[in-house]
Formats: C-alpha cells, structure tokens, sequence
C-alpha cells in the first residue's frame, strides 16, 4: 500500500496504531513523496491516478515538461515501451477517424483549449480528447512538434532531406 504525501496527521495517526496492527502489515506499506516514485515498482500501464491526484502532486514535485523540450527528454520521462510520446499516440489515435476532414492540418483549433490540453500533459495527465473538436487535436499535435527543442530532422539532413524529396 502506497501513501503518498502523507500529512503530519496521517504520520501520527500510524504510529499511533502501529502497536495494534500486524507487523506483516507495516511490510508492505510504504510512504512516499512523489507519485513518480511508484513507477520504479509498478508499469505505468498497470496504475492510474485521477488528474487531481496528479495535480497535487505536482505542487510539490515539478514534472518534466513534455511541450518545448528534446525528444529524447519526453523519451526518458515518459518510458514508454513502444518509443512513442504519448502526445503523439493519443493524437494519432484520435485523428485517425477524421483524416478526410478538409483543412484537418491547416484550420486552427481553439487556442485557448490546446494550451490547456498542452499543460496537462505537462503535468502528467491522462488527456481525454472526448469535448475538443478535431482541428483542435491537430493543433495539440502541430504545437508538440513546433515546440520540440531540438528539430525532428536535425540542420545537418536539410540538404539530404531536400534531395530526397527532388527524386
């Protein structure tokens, strides 16, 4: 059992009532103070915590951003197994009933929901695309890959990159 952020309180209250609970129990309760710290025992695909629950936490422990850092950082954050940001699966996901929507890529979506939607990931939420149109998603989508710190294709390819395309 997890306790996380445990209060002076919750701290008092069992070590007032540890004299009364079994010693296997106490074995497998640990407290911690960041719920990243449970990704080290379980896979994130195994646990879900309510946005709240991650909001919360993250007064007292900032994430790594997702928006405007390297690829490789958002890698290394996220650990997920098949190499994919999850900005990017959600997206994709999402979009791939609605690539014959005219303009899907060029219209804008609301600027203020993709900015929400961006924090959120920054936060480490679980995003929900369910009240957000489609242009949207796809601004979500542009706005990662704009805001990359580093280029998708680095400055060294732009040349290779080009001829490629010319063939």
């Amino acid at each position: 059992m997890y306790i996380i952020h445990p209060s002076r309180l919750v701290k008092l209250t069992l070590a007032l009532v540890k004299p009364f609970i079994s010693a296997k129990f106490w074995k497998k309760v640990v407290s911690i103070e960041d719920i990243n710290h449970v990704y080290r025992s379980i896979d994130r695909d195994q646990i879900t915590f309510p946005n709240y629950v991650i909001r919360y936490n993250a007064k007292y422990s900032r994430p790594k951003p997702i928006f405007g850092t390297s690829l490789v950082s958002v890698l290394e954050t996220e650990r997920n197994p098949d190499g994919i940001p999850q900005v990017i699966q959600d997206c994709i996901e999402y979009l791939q009933d609605y690539m014959t929507v005219e303009g899907l890529f060029r219209q804008s979506g609301e600027s203020a929901k993709i900015d929400r939607i961006a924090k959120a990931y920054n936060f480490g939420e679980k995003v929900d695309f369910g009240d957000v149109d489609v242009h949207t998603v796809a601004g979500v989508l542009k706005k990662f890959f704009r805001d990359l710190a580093d280029p998708l294709f680095p400055f060294e390819y732009y040349e290779v990159i080009i001829q490629f395309n010319s063939m």
